[in-house]
């Protein structure tokens, strides 16, 4: 221990004798190490510089973008969380479907139908979220089957638009490490909730970047009527759209009228629409087809005309969302190809497009 002490102490020593003698080697000595230090210094940060830009160029799009077949389950395990009203300023419940894993999202609002429980489509909602989006239900108003009492579907905008400022400012401190990237947002609705999610659109189309409509209706408020139409000219929204009609919709179950009747319905939604929008129709489906097969919701499900096999028809319209969604929001063009394939679907179609 005394030895290397003393080895060094004689080095420091005579280091500071020769830079007192005004060695000029010594210093130019130490002058370009310290160069050749600074010059490697500078190179390591411009390298590290070089790598971040590349992977900036190669990673341009922020969000995941889904690979697996869209008409089968995604490969993310999806997780469920119901929102209270209140709870972390939610404006109303609201049920989330969204990705376990880690990670950067597109974001889908679903508006549901008259009368109808945003968790009657938790089979829909989950196959998006597996596939890489975090989708928020929210329920406008209790789902008792009651049409009385119920808010307008203007009214329904309103509350939605609390609802988008919500979702797009509080709920990521809700998921963790699932990042909801509120630059990549659609809204899609089923019935009446596909107006509402028009409405909104209609009042700022810089809220989302698509839309879509389970087959949506454009009523005017049932037999007590009044409500102002939706459709009043083009909506020339700056973004895709995507409108599903169902055959069976515009005819009467037997003992209730039509639940997407003929002036109402699809048709004029996507008659209204700007390129690019698609127009799908399941010639043999209705228009609670949507729902889960083991929805609770007796009358309010029962009342439309039904399709063979819905299980099929649930297929396709999970597919086909995934698709439009994947298109739109995760930037995949190469997706919206499956929308114009007839032989692909599940179920019967029949297909237009702009």
């Amino acid at each position: 221990m005394h030895r290397h002490f003393y080895f060094l102490s004689m080095a420091l020593v005579t280091l500071v004798m020769a830079c007192d003698s005004g060695s000029s080697k010594s210093n130019n000595q130490i002058n370009n190490v310290n160069n050749i230090n600074n010059i490697n210094n500078i190179n390591n940060i411009n390298n590290i510089n070089n790598i971040n830009n590349v992977n900036n160029v190669n990673n341009q799009n922020p969000v995941y973008v889904g690979a697996q077949d869209v008409f089968s389950p995604g490969n993310l395990t999806v997780q469920f969380r119901e929102v209270a009203q209140d709870e972390a300023g939610a404006p109303v419940l609201v049920r989330v479907w969204y990705p376990q894993e880690p990670g950067t999202y597109a974001v889908v609002i679903f508006q549901h139908g008259f009368l109808m429980s945003s968790d009657w489509y938790s089979t829909l909602l989950s196959h998006l979220a597996s596939h890489g989006f975090v989708v928020a239900a929210p329920q406008m108003y209790a789902a008792d089957g009651l049409p009385l009492g119920k808010p307008t579907a203007a009214e329904e905008a309103v509350t939605a638009l609390e609802v988008h400022t919500w979702v797009t400012t509080r709920l990521g401190t809700l998921l963790g490490q699932t990042v909801p990237y509120a630059q990549r947002l659609g809204y899609s609705g089923h019935s009446r909730g596909g107006k509402v999610a028009w409405m909104v659109l209609s009042g700022n189309s810089s809220l989302a970047q698509a839309v879509a409509g389970v087959d949506p209706v454009d009523g005017t408020g049932g037999p007590l009527g009044g409500e102002e139409r939706v459709v009043d000219g083009p909506f020339n929204f700056p973004f895709p759209t995507y409108v599903l009609g169902t055959g069976l919709g515009p005819e009467s179950s037997g003992f209730n009228s039509a639940c997407a009747p003929e002036g109402d319905n699809s048709v004029q939604f996507y008659g209204a629409s700007a390129a690019p929008a698609w127009h799908v129709i399941a010639t043999e489906y209705g228009h609670n087809d949507v729902l889960d097969a083991d929805a609770s919701c007796g009358m309010t499900c029962s009342v439309c005309a039904g399709g063979p096999t819905p299980a099929l028809f649930l297929q396709m319209v999970s597919g086909h969302l995934t698709a439009f969604f994947r298109g739109a929001l995760q930037q995949d063009a190469a997706a919206f190809s499956t929308l114009s394939d007839t032989v692909a679907a599940p179920v019967a179609i029949t297909v237009e497009n702009r």
